[in-house]
């Protein structure tokens, strides 16, 4: 059991963090995707409320959770539905420094 704890301790510290040159850089992500913060946007068309409907890639591919996250290092795209008029925005979410 002992063994299990320490090989956890050391996957989590391996994948968490990146090292470069002695130097750790700390990892983006998406505020939305890992519920920091929520965001809405007005509509384009009739001016409603638009809510988040998950990433775009959970739309356009068949998604599982064990898939990786095919998304750019600075972004991650997200489906917004309007609330009135069912209209669909895709919109990119800046990633932030955890």
């Amino acid at each position: 059991m002992y063994y299990i704890i320490l090989y956890f301790f050391y996957l989590r510290e391996k994948y968490s963090k990146r090292h470069i040159r002695g130097v750790i850089e700390v990892e983006k992500v998406c505020p939305i995707c890992n519920e920091l913060g929520f965001k809405t946007f007005e509509c384009d068309k009739c001016g409603g409320t638009m809510v988040d409907k998950g990433r775009a890639q959970e739309y356009s591919d068949d998604y599982t959770a064990n898939m990786p996250i095919n998304d750019s290092e600075n972004c991650c795209a997200h489906i917004f539905e309007c609330t009135e008029c069912n209209f669909f925005k895709r919109v990119l979410i800046d990633k932030e420094k955890i």
